[in-house]
């Protein structure tokens, strides 16, 4: 999925770069902490983060790129849906308009008979996540939302 950000890819990097700044800009993440004692932006850091409804999630950082503006990382959490899921974005600048393209995307593999299911939960993801990343751009800018 993708989505044109209006911020500089430079801001747009300083909202997601941190792994662990999750509740900054996806509200259905009310708490993460770091599990591993690394930093929130080196490779192989665990968060682990607790949903509004109390539910919790892990996550590892698989690889972070700032020159190409991307982040890779698994979910080590069990899902009723898909299993070995992997999850990537990557930024890029839009030079005419000081914009900033993302492109986001979930790699998995679904459960038997939940194919649909996985791809409809993957796909309700995208527009939270794209709302979330417009707000915080917008509140490091000082711009409002």
């Amino acid at each position: 999925m993708s989505a044109v950000i209006d911020a500089p890819v430079e801001i747009v990097w300083d909202v997601l770069r941190d792994f662990n700044a999750i509740p900054n800009w996806f509200e259905p993440i009310v708490k993460s902490e770091i599990e591993n004692g690394k930093a929130g932006d080196q490779t192989g850091v665990i968060r682990r983060m607790t949903l509004a409804d109390g539910m919790v999630a892990h996550e590892q950082l698989t690889g972070m790129s700032e020159p190409d503006y991307s982040v890779t990382y698994g979910v080590l959490s069990k899902s009723p849906v898909a299993s070995s899921v992997t999850g990537r974005f990557r930024l890029r600048p839009i030079s005419e308009t000081g914009q900033t393209f993302i492109e986001w995307g979930h790699e998995f593999e679904p459960e038997p008979g939940q194919a649909d299911a996985a791809r409809a939960m993957f796909q309700s993801l995208y527009p939270i996540t794209f709302s979330g990343v417009r707000k915080a751009c917008a509140a490091l800018r000082g711009t409002g939302a």
